[in-house]
């Protein structure tokens, strides 16, 4: 009889990061996204890079009652018990805000060295927390969560989502990110175009795609650039 093995388990951040670059791969398929990219000091859980724009995306695993604010510490409240959300000295609000400078400042690195490809100015990076389906939000205080509109840029800088409306809210936003800027930053951060939105070959076989998980929103934002 074989002897059972032991193999060692991922831990559950890690899983979460997996699957929310793969939800985002299926529900995007043209996009580049990658998970646990490192920018700079920053190392970020999912960046993706789509016609819709820059996403710096922090996964945190963590179910029950989210409750925090912008500055302070965050918990997860389940069976009255509380759980310190990781790491305590700096909050998912603000570690989505740190991660997201790192990739708007690597880009604007990046547009130095190579004469502005793509004629376009520096884009916003999107900052987005996600938590499983089964996080409860009631306890988040002066924070965006599910936003059933599209913001006016800046007017949320950090918003946090559940997967499933993640995907429903990029899915609902102008398409305007510039192509050759776009594919200035994946290349340099070691990516490939080949296949995406990117590629000049594949660009002209893209074909708008349904995704069964979408919602659809009322886009509201045009100003606050």
């Amino acid at each position: 009889m074989a002897k059972a093995q032991l193999l060692p388990l991922r831990p559950p951040s890690e899983t979460f990061e997996r699957e929310i670059a793969a939800l985002l791969q299926e529900d995007f398929p043209k996009g580049w996204i990658a998970h646990d990219v490192i920018v700079g000091e920053e190392q970020i859980d999912v960046v993706a890079v789509l016609p819709q724009g820059i996403f710096a995306i922090e996964c945190k695993s963590y179910t029950g009652q989210i409750r925090g604010d912008v500055n302070g510490p965050w918990i997860s409240v389940t069976d009255g018990k509380d759980l310190p959300i990781e790491p305590r000295s700096r909050n998912p609000y603000r570690q989505a805000l740190s991660k997201a400078f790192a990739v708007g400042d690597f880009l604007q690195q990046t547009l130095e060295l190579n004469a502005n490809p793509g004629r376009a100015e520096r884009p916003w990076i999107h900052a987005f927390v996600v938590f499983p389906e089964g996080a409860d939000f009631g306890g988040l205080r002066a924070v965006q969560t599910n936003p059933r509109v599209i913001l006016p840029r800046g007017q949320a800088r950090v918003l946090v989502f559940h997967p499933t409306m993640l995907s429903a809210y990029i899915g609902n936003m102008k398409k305007e990110l510039d192509r050759e800027l776009a594919a200035a930053l994946v290349l340099a951060l070691g990516g490939k175009t080949d296949g995406t939105w990117m590629d000049y070959a594949a660009a002209t076989e893209i074909h708008e795609q349904q995704c069964t998980r979408r919602l659809r929103f009322k886009i509201v934002w045009e100003d606050g650039r």
